[in-house]
């Protein structure tokens, strides 16, 4: 058998599974419990407005941290001339939704 355990394979995926649902129900939550950035993010999106950093992640249905990434990566432009106030623009988000 070469030192393998039978059944350990599905165990490690059941435990993978269970950490899956419980990061997906902790996103849920988070993005439930702060409705405030999808309000008034989805209405700047209508009017073509500046998105602060958790009102894009929320819009985009990932974390805070990913769209950092995307920043870095050169997909998504912060707003220039805002000092440490990051803001990104509406149809660049929108742009990005729909690429996706």
């Amino acid at each position: 058998m070469g030192g393998r355990i039978p059944g350990l394979g599905g165990i490690i995926e059941g435990v993978w599974r269970l950490k899956q649902e419980a990061m997906e129900r902790k996103l849920r939550e988070t993005v439930a419990g702060d409705l405030e950035p999808l309000k008034s993010g989805s209405e700047r999106l209508r009017l073509d407005g500046l998105l602060t950093r958790p009102e894009v992640a929320a819009y985009l249905g990932m974390s805070v941290r990913q769209v950092q990434r995307m920043e870095v990566a050169g997909k998504l432009r912060r707003c220039p001339d805002l000092g440490a106030t990051v803001r990104y623009r509406a149809r660049d988000v929108l742009r990005l939704a729909s690429a996706r």
